[in-house]
């Protein structure tokens, strides 16, 4: 156990540093990664909006040596509901059309999916 001079004024004295559980106990660089690139709707005049995701991607990627390797993809388009139709601009944009987003699940549904895609 470590022992640190607290520096927040509602603490006074030595504070116990504990590792916690989640605390990572090696100096190896992580060999996994999952890499997102989410589309979300759009207006081309800045207008502010609450953005809703349309496209929900994820690759996972692993390191083996000195190369870098796609092992597994998860991929669905995302039904937007506060604002359901897309601009012409985010269609433009993004190349997601109109037919692609009304067939496709809820983000609720979709972030279901990935958290079981994750468990496999």
């Amino acid at each position: 156990t470590m022992t640190q001079k607290s520096s927040s004024p509602s603490v006074s004295g030595d504070v116990a540093l504990e590792p916690s559980p989640t605390t990572c106990r090696h100096t190896n660089r992580p060999s996994t990664f999952l890499v997102t690139d989410f589309e979300a709707t759009c207006m081309q005049d800045n207008t502010f909006f609450d953005q809703e995701i349309i496209e929900f991607p994820i690759h996972i990627l692993r390191q083996d040596e000195n190369q870098i390797n796609k092992k597994e993809s998860f991929h669905s388009f995302v039904k937007p509901t506060t604002h359901p139709h897309l601009s012409d601009f985010c269609t433009q944009l993004t190349g997601i059309t109109q037919k692609q987003v009304d067939a496709a699940p809820t983000l609720e549904v979709v972030l279901n999916n990935v958290h079981n895609w994750l468990l496999k």
